[in-house]
C-alpha cells in the first residue's frame, strides 16, 4: 500500500463502505454519509483520488471523496454554489452558506421572473 494511507481518515475502516455492491438508492445514500465522514477534510484525498483513477471503470467505489459513475470519478457532491447543493444543506440539516443561499435566491427569481407574463404575451396565447 502507498505511504499516504496511513494517514488517510478512513484508515481502519471497512473497505465494504466504500465499495457498495450496485449503485441503488440506498448504496448511494451511504456512499453521501461515507463520503461526509471520512472524505471531508481528509488530509490525503487527492492522492486517493489519483491511486483509484489507475483502476478498471467497472471496480466502483468511492475515491478521494469521489464515486465513480459510468467509468468516470465524479465528485460525490455538486459544488456549494448550487441550488441542489441548497436542498442537501437543507435535508441534512447543515448550515447553508452564503454562495448556496445566493444560488437558491437566484432560481427563485428566475422562476418568477418565467411565470410572468407580459401584456403581449398573453394577448399572442389568447
Amino acid at each position: 500500500m502507498p505511504e499516504w494511507t496511513a494517514r488517510a481518515a478512513c484508515r481502519g475502516a471497512d473497505p465494504d463502505l466504500f465499495f457498495p455492491v450496485g449503485w441503488t438508492q440506498a448504496a448511494a445514500s451511504l456512499a453521501t454519509v461515507v463520503i461526509r465522514e471520512y472524505c471531508s477534510g481528509c488530509p490525503v484525498s487527492a492522492e486517493c483520488f489519483a491511486w483509484g483513477e489507475q483502476f478498471p471503470a467497472d471496480d466502483g467505489g468511492i475515491w478521494g471523496g469521489r464515486r465513480r459513475v459510468a467509468g468516470e470519478l465524479r465528485p460525490a457532491f455538486p459544488p456549494c454554489g448550487s441550488t441542489t447543493s441548497y436542498y442537501r444543506h437543507k435535508r441534512l440539516d447543515e448550515d447553508i452558506d452564503d454562495a448556496c443561499q445566493a444560488a437558491y435566491r437566484a432560481q427563485l427569481e428566475a422562476n418568477r421572473i418565467r411565470r410572468r407574463r407580459t401584456p403581449t404575451q398573453e394577448r399572442v396565447s389568447a
